[in-house]
């Protein structure tokens, strides 16, 4: 009992000197970039309300819209396909043309996946409201199969 006293006395003690500092920080230091006026006399409510579960993207009608597996992958066609980990669970948009698949994350091309050499590339690539796409950066990668984000990292070390 002893100890979780202690331990809730150091926490009510981090979170006093937490406080003090946001209010120092906040409302009594002026800020050069602001003019020298104090965070607190600049802030300005948002007039949008918070959305803790803003709606799903809005994909054109008759798309082919799938949702990432687990890992990030893409299960298709009988095969499954590294998409990007970091989008594990969400919906993408799938373009099949010429034995690829173009992957889409919202208005972004993310990964390209040629079906006939079985490989896949990253992308950065705009989707526009016409169709037209530009290049944003290069492709990062060339891999023969679906590879894991840790093999990834791995090659980009290299």
């Amino acid at each position: 009992m002893l100890f979780r006293s202690r331990r809730a006395a150091a926490v009510g003690t981090v979170a006093g000197a937490l406080e003090q500092t946001r209010q120092r920080y906040n409302w009594d230091r002026p800020h050069e970039a602001l003019g020298m006026q104090r965070p607190a006399q600049r802030y300005r409510r948002s007039e949008r309300e918070y959305a803790e579960r803003p709606r799903e993207w809005e994909y054109a009608a008759g798309s082919e819209v799938r949702r990432l597996g687990a890992h990030g992958t893409l299960s298709l066609d009988g095969g499954s396909w590294f998409v990007c980990e970091s989008l594990a669970g969400n919906r993408v948009r799938v373009e099949r043309f010429d034995g690829k698949l173009l992957v889409s994350y919202r208005h972004m091309y993310i990964r390209e996946i040629d079906l006939t050499t079985r490989t896949t590339r990253s992308l950065v690539v705009r989707r526009s409201a016409d169709g037209a796409a530009a290049p944003v950066a290069p492709p990062r990668f060339l891999c023969r199969r679906a590879i894991s984000p840790v093999e990834i990292e791995a090659k980009e070390k290299v």
